[in-house]
């Protein structure tokens, strides 16, 4: 995790400073809609509750697909090829991993602004659900992300991204009805796949 977050630094302080040095030009604004599917990587702790004398626990690691996101984006070019990203959304996670998120990138575009690439801070707030036999948390959490995009039109972009979690962020909990076990799942990175669309 302290090697990623040094990654992302590092890029971000070369993109920024190479492009500080081009000529500024008038202040310009995008706005837009993407549409992401995302892969969740997850550790899944199942703990043995009876009898009381054992407590096994069993670790692996699962991934859950969610076809659907929304997210809202707002642009401003710093200069010609870079600028500061925010994007409001929401992510819809199931029982697991629903609520609403707010990030903040650094975007560089490159190749006349065929390619870009944005790294940042992803902010997601859980919004809690609960049964007999699970619950997931209500708290928020912080994703540091990056991405790479292609735009095959002006106003179209596909893009990759990934998000890898700052913190031990337990997100969900189930006693499998029927069973002596309790499962704990920590969310460990994301990776989206986005269509963007930009007016």
């Amino acid at each position: 995790m302290k090697n990623t977050f040094l990654l992302v630094v590092f890029v971000s302080s070369m993109v920024l400073g190479q492009s500080l040095k081009e000529k500024p030009s008038k202040p310009k604004f995008e706005f837009g809609i993407s549409f992401e599917s995302s892969l969740l990587l997850s550790t899944e702790k199942t703990k043995l509750i009876y009898p009381k004398d054992s407590y096994e626990t069993f670790e692996n690691t699962t991934s859950d697909f969610y076809p659907l996101n929304v997210y809202l984006s707002g642009f401003v070019f710093i200069n010609k090829s870079m600028g500061i990203e925010f994007k409001p959304g929401w992510f819809l996670g199931g029982d697991r991993f629903t609520g609403y998120e707010l990030g903040l990138y650094l975007k560089k575009y490159f190749c006349k602004n065929k390619l870009f690439g944005k790294a940042g801070i992803n902010f997601h707030k859980n919004s809690a659900s609960a049964h007999i036999n699970f619950s997931s948390t209500d708290k928020g959490v912080f994703l540091l992300g990056a991405a790479v995009g292609y735009k095959p039109f002006r106003n179209i972009a596909l893009t990759v991204s990934y998000h890898h979690v700052l913190s031990n962020y337990w997100n969900y909990h189930e006693i499998p009805e029927g069973d002596f076990l309790s499962n704990n799942v920590y969310l460990n990175q994301i990776i989206k796949f986005g269509l963007e669309f930009n007016l």
